[in-house]
Order: structure tokens, then sequence, then C-alpha cells
């Protein structure tokens, strides 16, 4: 049904649409619900941008309990966009096959959670991340990268926390826990100490490192500065773990929830 705004008619009238654009009446055919084909290509590209926006709603839903409600509005449509294009770029479309590695998750890195607070405002560098014998390290050392950590005013403290986040995408599973390690930074001595957290994580598996910074007030007690304009929180890294997933060290995994029926062909390093 078609409704009148002002001059001009908006909705459906049997098989036509009507809508304004700039001004001016746009009259142009309507598909009936149920009769429209989709090719074998296209439902591979829908399968895969349902893939990749599931993957991006995971991550997303995963994070808001460090980041405390407090991403910008743009946050989810920013990792989607990400998910989208590591998804195509890691698409055979011949074979419809999905060749993942770290490479392809590279461009997760720097991503901020809140566009309005950058990460890299705060700290010097992002942290250097490692993978070695089941063990994954964050780090900030004189050796390799100092922190520099940037303190706004009327702050006393820093909660660096630590995240990583695991996926299985041969199973397109994730880990029902968030691994987390932070540690505190006092305002008095900035750069001065040298920051690692190790996280154990299984074989042959997609881990996602970010960082958030959380800011204190100390008088009569902690109070934190973070707002909504001011929360620095970052995706620092993302590896894919070498071998396969032996599903025997006692993790809880549940489904990432790809919604779209095409089944993913992966192939791991």
């Amino acid at each position: 049904m078609a409704r009148r705004i002002g001059d001009f008619l908006v909705g459906v009238v049997g098989p036509i649409s009507l809508r304004v654009n700039n001004g001016t009446q746009v009259v142009s055919s309507r598909v009936a619900p149920g009769t429209m084909k989709q090719t074998e290509a296209t439902k591979r590209s829908a399968g895969s941008f349902g893939s990749a926006s599931t993957f991006a709603s995971c991550m997303y839903r995963k994070h808001k309990i460090p980041l405390e409600d407090m991403g910008d509005r743009s946050t989810f449509n920013r990792l989607n966009k990400k998910s989208v294009e590591i998804w195509n770029n890691s698409r055979n479309a011949e074979t419809d096959k999905y060749r993942f590695s770290t490479e392809n998750f590279s461009s997760l890195s720097g991503f901020d959670y809140n566009i309005e607070s950058p990460l890299m405002k705060r700290v010097a560098a992002l942290p250097v991340i490692s993978y070695e014998a089941g063990l994954l390290t964050v780090a900030y050392t004189k050796v390799f990268q100092e922190i520099k950590l940037k303190f706004p005013p009327k702050s006393h403290q820093c909660v660096i926390i630590a995240t990583v986040a695991i996926f299985d995408l041969e199973k397109q599973k994730t880990t029902n826990v968030l691994l987390a390690e932070n540690c505190i930074i006092n305002s008095n001595k900035p750069g001065l100490n040298a920051i690692e957290f190790k996280f154990e994580v299984p074989g042959g598996c997609l881990c996602v490192v970010s960082m958030f910074l959380k800011y204190y007030t100390v008088v009569h007690g902690r109070t934190l500065l973070n707002t909504k304009k001011f929360s620095p929180a970052a995706i620092c890294g993302a590896i894919i773990t070498p071998g396969r997933y032996q599903d025997d060290d006692g993790r809880i995994w549940r489904p990432i929830k790809h919604k779209t029926p095409a089944k993913l062909d992966i192939v791991l390093p």
C-alpha cells in the first residue's frame, strides 16, 4: 500500500514501487517475494557475506564485557566491513574454498573499538604478539617496544586488560570464555614497567588479541574515568596457531551461529 507524503507517494502498489529521491518521484518495478532466482554464484556470495557478518557479530558480542558498552555507534558496522573484506580476500571464486592464514587477518590489527578514542593516542605502539609451544605472549618490554602510556588529566591509575578470543574456523566454533589478563600502571611510572601477558591457546585456531585501557582517579576510593567518548581499546593482532585442534583440552565451545545454509570449505595453513 502506498501513502501520500506531501506531494509524493511512497510505498507499493501491485507490481510498482514508489519512492522519493532528492525531491523527485521515482517509480520502479517490484520483484514479487519468492520470485527472484539466485544463481549458484550469488548463493555462494551470500553465504560468504553471511559467514563474515556472523563472525563480526560474534566478535562484537564477545568484547562487550571488557568494552563495558563504551564503543561508538559504528563499531559493529566497521568490524563487519573488515570481516567481509577478509572473507572475500580469502575465498577462491573458482573452487569456492577459503584459505585462511595469519596474513588474511592482519588487517584487524589497529581496529579501534571506539573510533573517537584511538588506542594509539595513549600508547607508543601496539604490543608484540608471539606464539611458541602452545603459549601466546602479548608483551611490552624495553627490548622490543615500550608502552610509554599517556594519562589523561586527574587520572592516577590505568588498568591494562589484554584479551584473546579463540575461534575454530574449520568447525565454525568459538570458545565460551574470552581469555583475559590485566595489570595496573601508576601515573608516576608510566613507561618503566615491562608488561607481559601469557595465554595457553590451542593449535589450529584463530586467536584475536585485543587491549583495553581503563583509567581511574584514586581519591578516597577508585573512580572510573572512561566514558563513551573516551574509552581506548583496539584489536592488537590476530594469528592462526599451527597444527589442528585436537578437542581434548577441556575447553567449552559453542557454534558461531552461521545462519546461511552454504557449507564453508576452509583450508588452514
